[in-house]
């Protein structure tokens, strides 16, 4: 389009075609990068459950990478009166 204002300016074929893949080729690798470090856990915030009844049984069922966006879920911490839930309580025990 610029070409058309101020003819001068003009650039070849070969160059714009190769700009083009030089540019696509390097959004890629970047937009890699990034996907890479944010998916990663590298800056997901690290989540202690204070609880681990009903409730955080359904915690730990968060199994998609959508539901748990931002945050990793660390530990649960019965609270007193807890009823601890099988799945919590399968989770957070040493292995015989």
């Amino acid at each position: 389009m610029l070409y058309y204002f101020v003819p001068a300016v003009g650039m070849g074929r070969r160059i714009l075609l190769a700009t083009a893949i030089i540019s696509i080729a390097l959004s890629l690798v970047v937009r890699a990068v990034f996907d890479r470090l944010f998916r990663g856990g590298l800056f997901k915030s690290r989540v202690l459950i204070f609880g681990a009844g009903r409730h955080a049984a359904a915690l730990m069922k968060l199994r998609r990478r959508t539901d748990t966006h931002g945050f990793m879920l660390v530990a649960f911490i019965a609270a007193e009166g807890d009823v601890v839930s099988g799945a919590s309580r399968a989770a957070h025990e040493p292995p015989a």
